[in-house]
């Protein structure tokens, strides 16, 4: 009984003493969303604004992407409600981008760049009598032609095809584009060389027949049929033909499927994608 006497006195001394402590109010507005707010370094409730503090002096830390962005002693009067400010300045900014070397780091290695590039063709027409440069006449007219491409680089340093931009990016309409043009490519490989294979089928043993000394296509006469030499010369012209038309099948693939701007559009596509996934500010890397 006299245990639970004794336990009853210390808890009421307790909440009396709770009671007594003098309190005030702290308010947080912040220009930053998804803060965390530390006093004297015990971590308060996650979005709290609005907090009842202890008089006194006390430590207050706000920390944005595990970065402080605010750190400072406030004062907290009785009854009295002390307000803080944070603001997202471009010294705060600066601060959160240096806490992000990593990230930064990645974005430069993975970023993707879409480069010009130009080149500059001399085309000289014209004639001349002259003889050793001494007399006569020379008459020419040189015409020089910009030539404009471009360049897909990812990480500053490393050239990369359309087909891998366009599945960074997503891009269906290229990828089928890409897919219908590959098709038609493999068709026309595989028809020229079925034909090509046909005529080395038919045109290698009347080939044999007409140069070597026993003829086995017609044993009974010792001179070439008509027949043979003009299935042969058929069989040499289609053979020629499939055979440039397997050769030249890979010239239906055009020099690029994207046009410049709309390849940039897709690249900093990627790029945006990319800063959100390292927690980048969306107009970082914007000149």
């Amino acid at each position: 009984m006299k245990k639970i006497f004794a336990i009853l006195a210390i808890a009421s001394l307790s909440f009396s003493l709770f009671s007594q402590t003098k309190t005030g109010t702290l308010k947080i507005f912040s220009e930053l969303t998804g803060i965390s707010v530390y006093v004297d370094e015990v971590k308060q409730l996650s979005d709290v604004s609005t907090l009842i503090v202890p008089v006194g002096s006390h430590y207050l830390k706000v920390l944005y992407q595990n970065t402080s962005v605010y750190g400072e002693i406030i004062e907290i009067k009785e009854n009295e409600t002390t307000t803080i400010l944070i603001k997202n300045t471009g010294q705060v900014q600066e601060k959160i981008m240096e806490a992000k070397t990593p990230e930064r780091e990645e974005y430069q290695n993975s970023k993707i760049d879409v480069i010009l590039t130009s080149n500059s063709i001399s085309n000289t027409v014209g004639a001349s009598n002259m003889f050793h440069g001494y007399y006569g006449f020379s008459k020419s007219v040189t015409s020089t032609t910009q030539i404009t491409d471009f360049k897909i680089i990812k990480g500053g340093v490393q050239e990369i095809g359309e087909r891998q931009l366009a599945n960074l990016a997503d891009n269906q309409a290229i990828l089928q584009n890409m897919a219908k043009v590959e098709a038609s490519i493999n068709k026309q490989v595989s028809v020229g060389a079925m034909v090509f294979l046909g005529s080395l089928v038919i045109g290698t043993p009347l080939l044999i027949d007409m140069i070597g000394d026993k003829h086995f296509l017609h044993k009974n006469t010792p001179t070439h049929p008509k027949w043979e030499a003009g299935v042969l010369a058929g069989v040499l012209v289609t053979g020629t033909i499939s055979y440039g038309i397997t050769m030249g099948a890979d010239k239906q693939r055009p020099a690029h499927y994207y046009k410049p701007e709309d390849a940039n559009k897709d690249a900093q596509k990627v790029n945006k994608k990319l800063k959100e996934k390292l927690g980048l500010p969306e107009n970082y890397d914007i000149k």
